[in-house]
């Protein structure tokens, strides 16, 4: 009988993605960066552009079928930028991450039309129904920590992750994840008395697009967004609806400095008057000395941060540092900063020289998490304010009780499905 090289096999891979409803959405990416067949891996890899497949791998697969969604899998790590957006995951553990970026992943093709006809993923793949939808960082948090994507606080689990069990939704509570081996020997994890494999088929380079020059990022993000257009167009004239996960890669992230600056000078009051006994420091960027609105100002503003450890130092710095920039430009009267973890541990208040803000702040705290204990605190202590900047994780509470009827600015660092019950949401980077 006549046998395909591995050569072969990526050529019919392709022409069969190309010509088939669903995966024609995977040519703009696919034909992205180099594809090559090497002797030095076990099965297949990515570095975030190119795709590199084991020649003795793909001998070993008798389906086509199974060819194909290899290849179409590597090509949804770069859909989805999983190399680029992760790094911290990457650094923290990325083993973990692996298994996380390929749980989504195989999310995604199992959406595309035609899976289990045309296309199947080789037997071990990375898969759970429980984990429709998630993202990255959401299924990394809950095989890590064991916090479901919608109840954080809990350590709940379903599904053995082989791929070929869908979970009963039934987990429940035994303690925090833990290590464990798979019945077929692989490495797993054990969330919530259920296991998880962690173990996945391909394996994930982050060097290669770490590597690359400042330029070549700069153009492989282009061709990336190029490409996702380029599907989404494909989707409609298919009349398919398009994956979730890119649909998200599609919008536009906001820059949560712009929206931060944006949610200070929304709050300004009385522009009618204008006045030449000092300038409008907002038009000085464009070179010109303008009167400044006699009547625009600020009041009291409430920066509320998250102190209990989960958002690291950097990250707080870099927040607390445009804050003060935004505060220095926009001359609030007074900014009440609270320091919150399980309660409000700590509370400062700035008068004026918002220019050192941050270096006049006294973080507090280091125990739960507890966003509902703000809103009490301001109630209690009568605080009269014209708006709420609240930096936290998105890790809190599933009933935040936010009484309090002010403008609300939600600055999230990590839970990327955070949804308050009031206010403005921006993801912070």
């Amino acid at each position: 009988m006549f046998k395909l090289t591995a050569e072969e096999k990526l050529r019919k891979s392709r022409n069969t993605i190309y010509t088939n409803r669903g995966g024609c959405i995977m040519a703009p990416v696919l034909s992205m960066g180099q594809s090559s067949i090497v002797q030095d891996i076990p099965t297949a890899a990515t570095n975030g552009r190119d795709k590199f497949y084991s020649s003795a791998y793909f001998d070993s697969l008798e389906d086509i079928r199974e060819v194909i969604g290899v290849d179409m899998h590597e090509g949804v790590h770069i859909f989805l930028r999983h190399m680029q957006r992760h790094p911290d995951l990457i650094k923290e553990d990325f083993a973990l991450f692996n298994a996380a970026a390929d749980y989504a992943d195989n999310d995604f093709l199992y959406q595309i039309p035609g899976y289990g006809e045309w296309f199947v993923l080789p037997k071990g793949h990375l898969y759970d129904a429980k984990f429709h939808g998630w993202s990255v960082r959401e299924i990394y948090d809950f095989l890590k920590n064991g916090r479901d994507k919608d109840k954080p606080e809990d350590n709940q689990g379903q599904g053995d992750g082989q791929g070929d069990e869908q979970g009963d939704g039934q987990g429940n509570d035994n303690g925090p994840p833990s290590d464990c081996t798979m019945p077929d020997g692989s490495t797993g994890r054990e969330v919530g008395g259920k296991k998880y494999k962690t173990e996945t088929l391909d394996e994930h380079d982050p060097n290669g697009y770490n590597n690359m020059s400042e330029a070549e990022q700069e153009q492989h993000e282009k061709e990336i967004t190029r490409a996702i257009h380029e599907a989404s167009v494909l989707c409609g004239t298919q009349d398919m609806g398009m994956p979730r996960q890119l649909a998200q890669a599609q919008e536009r992230e906001a820059d949560w400095r712009e929206v931060t600056q944006q949610f200070f000078q929304n709050q300004t009051r009385g522009r009618d008057e204008l006045t030449r006994s000092r300038f409008n420091r907002k038009r000085l960027v464009d070179g010109l000395y303008m009167a400044a609105p006699y009547g625009e100002r600020l009041g009291r503003v409430i920066i509320a941060a998250d102190a209990s450890g989960s958002i690291d130092d950097k990250a707080l710095a870099s927040w607390l540092n445009h804050i003060a920039m935004v505060a220095d430009q926009c001359e609030p009267d007074a900014v009440e900063v609270l320091w919150w973890d399980s309660n409000v541990v700590g509370h400062q208040t700035i008068e004026g020289g918002y220019k050192n803000l941050a270096s006049v702040l006294k973080p507090v705290g280091g125990g739960g998490t507890n966003v509902s204990s703000v809103a009490k605190y301001i109630k209690d202590k009568k605080i009269d304010a014209d708006c709420v900047i609240v930096l936290t994780d998105g890790w809190v509470e599933s009933d935040i009780k936010w009484d309090i009827d002010m403008p609300t600015l939600w600055v999230v660092t990590e839970r990327e499905t955070f949804v308050p019950p009031s206010g403005q949401v921006v993801k912070f980077k």
